[in-house]
Formats: C-alpha cells, structure tokens, sequence
C-alpha cells in the first residue's frame, strides 16, 4: 500500500478515536445522575419507538433491530421532542461515530473502567497452557467487596475483580456476541456471585482471569434471567416428558404435581413448581471463556468441569444453564438425560446459530466430566459432526 495512504489511514482513524474520547467526556459532564440511566433513556426511547412504528421485527433482538434498514429510517418518523435537547444531541454525535447506540453505550462503559487505571501499570500476561494442575477456580459470593486484583486479557493493567468481570462482559457478550440486552442489567456482571477461573502470573498474587460466569442461587430470584421473557419468547420447547422421572433422584420434588408441555414458559413454570428444595438450585448465565478459537474449546472444557465441581462442593443438586457452545451439547448428548436436561433452543442472536437451555445434573456430570480428557472430549464431538452431514446419496 502507498505510504501516504497508510499515513491518511492512521490520521483518519487517530482523528476517529479523539472524536469519540470527546464524545464520551462530554456524556460523562452532561449526565447529572448516572451516565448509564443517561444513555440507557435514550436507547429504550427509540426502541419503543422503534416497535410502535415497526411493529413486523418487535420480537427480534436488539442487534438485529438496530441493524436492520427499516431503524435507519425511524430519525423520519418519530416526535423527536420524546428527547431532551441534550440527549439528541448526544444521539446524533453517537450515530456519527458509531455503528449504533448499543456499540456506543458498550465503548462508553468500556471508557469508564479504563480511565480508573494507570497506563503506566502495564503487564504483560503470560501464555496458556494445557496443564489442568495450573488453573485455580473459585465461587467468590459478593465481588463487588472483593478488593483483590486481576490481570484479563482484554485490558494490559490489573483491575478489582467486579471491574474485571464487567470488561471481560462488555468485551465477550456484548462487542464480541452483540447481546446489547446485556446492557439493561450490567450491575449484574459486577455484582453478587461470580465462577472465576485463573492462571497465575510472574507478578505475585496477581491472575489472569480466563473464565468467568454468574450464578445466582434462588434466594436471588428476582435475578434470575432463565426465566425472564427474553429467554421464554418464541423458544422452541424440546424437553423430555419423562424429566420429573430424571430428576426425582437427584433432588426433592413435590411427586402429587406434574409438568406441563404447553410452551416453554408454561413448561418452566411447573418445573420450578415441582422442586421443593430450592435452595440446591441455581442459574449459570454469562459463561465466557477468553483466548483464541483453540484455547477457547480448551478453556470450554476446563471450566464446566471445574464450576460443576465447586457447584458439588455447595450441595447445589441443579443448574439453570443457557449456553451456545456445539461442543458442549455434543457431550451432554453422548452422556444422555442423567448427566443434562435439554429444556429449550432459539436462534437467539438471529445469526443461525443455535442458543440452548438446559439442565445440569450436577453430581452426575461432574462425575463424567472427571472421566473424560480433552482429547476425548472433542472427539465426542468431531465424532457426532461426521456423523451428521448428509452422504452422497442422500
């Protein structure tokens, strides 16, 4: 390439960054109570809208709908006084630096975590390895206390844990994946109850985070995203009639009520329904795994067996999972309805690839997973894979 375009290049894209550093300090003076509140008026303001005139894609998720043709033309059609004259203009200056108000609000967070460190407290972190014995996991149950600190791979300097939680979040979930529902419920990546999983680093007492999740127990049910109307809506429901039967063993159930098979809402509300201990339930939501395409099956792998295991150190019985990852359902598929449940799927993301809901038994699988190597682990599922594509006669 000309040198003197790669130069205009970096002019262009260093005049870019400067832009929206302005922006994000200008949203940071204007908003007088939480610059969160601030930009989240805003974006649930034109979804409403967005919905009203729109009404054919209500039910898609919000990339899709900030994505699609028909929202770059909603600026023609809506009563732009629903605004105040400080969020339009934030609105207008967001869309002409960003993609859309999501990646806006996500680059927004991600900027306020950044300016609480020092540039100056770099550390380079270490490589991945495939030795087992060198990851700790812990269930770490309120880590917005937690005042140690975390290297992740996203940021190069140490950070609390709550604020480590929530970059790896923004950065996985919502830049990566585009789950921008995410971002209505963000204390929950840095509050509460969190799965971590780390590697140590040259600098003492300092890891590196490569997995993290969060569990929420049924004393926070109110929390509980497995059933909130995201994660009901337009499911397809695919459970086993016989669950009750699979589950009777494993923790205490009211045997005089029965499941019903009408939708999956209906459905998950007489699963809960039937459990009489809940306190040997919980939900795993926000899963993430950091690394590269390879590290990340390894990190997969290493860390459902290493949160069923913690989870089995509680006496937690069941767990509420959603998940996406082809290479975990092909093993719990392997390993039958004694080790998981499948409850629902969705093409949740509007991409064609499948998001899945389910339960773990948790003494069960963990006990199968302490079985298994890696190697078998995705054998099981290259093996299925083969299995599936369809032959030169069919």
């Amino acid at each position: 390439m000309n040198r003197t375009l790669v130069t205009k290049e970096l002019e262009d894209n260093f005049d870019l960054e400067q832009k929206k550093l302005g922006l994000f300090r200008e949203v940071a003076m204007l908003a007088t109570t939480s610059t969160r509140h601030f930009i989240s008026r805003i974006l649930t303001t034109r979804i409403k809208q967005f919905d009203i005139f729109i009404p054919g894609i209500r039910n898609f998720n919000l990339a899709h709908k900030l994505g699609s043709p028909e929202y770059q033309l909603l600026p023609d059609k809506i009563d732009e006084h629903s605004l105040s004259k400080h969020e339009l203009k934030i609105e207008t200056e967001a869309l002409q630096l960003f993609d859309n108000l999501a990646e806006f609000w996500c680059e927004f967070e991600i900027y306020q975590i950044q300016k609480k460190y020092s540039i100056d407290n770099i550390i380079q972190v270490e490589k991945f390895n495939y030795n087992e014995e060198s990851y700790s996991s812990e269930i770490i149950s309120d880590v917005h206390s937690n005042h140690s600190l975390y290297l992740t791979l996203y940021e190069p300097f140490p950070m609390r844990l709550s604020d480590a939680l929530l970059i790896i979040n923004l950065y996985t979930c919502i830049k990566e994946k585009k789950w921008y529902e995410i971002l209505f419920s963000l204390d929950m990546s840095s509050y509460g109850t969190h799965f971590i999983m780390s590697l140590p680093t040259k600098v003492e007492k300092l890891n590196l985070i490569v997995s993290t999740a969060k569990i929420n127990l049924w004393n926070d049910k109110n929390k509980w995203l497995f059933f909130s109307p995201f994660f009901q809506s337009s499911w397809k429901l695919c459970s086993d009639k016989k669950i009750k039967s699979h589950i009777e063993n494993i923790i205490s159930i009211d045997k005089n009520k029965e499941c019903t098979f009408n939708t999956i809402k209906t459905f998950e509300e007489s699963l809960i329904n039937i459990i009489s201990d809940k306190s040997r339930i919980c939900e795993v939501i926000r899963l993430t795994v950091s690394g590269n395409i390879f590290e990340k099956s390894y990190i997969l792998y290493l860390t459902q067996k290493n949160i069923l295991k913690q989870l089995n150190k509680k006496n937690i019985a069941l767990a509420f999972v959603v998940f996406e990852q082809e290479m975990a359902l092909a093993f719990y598929n392997k390993l039958g309805n004694n080790n998981f449940l499948h409850i629902g799927v969705k093409d949740l993301c509007d991409t064609g690839k499948l998001t899945h809901k389910g339960l773990w038994l948790i003494e069960n699988l963990c006990n199968e997973f302490n079985k298994y190597s890696y190697k078998e682990y995705k054998r099981i599922y290259y093996l299925q894979k083969r299995n599936l594509k369809p032959t030169s006669d069919s």
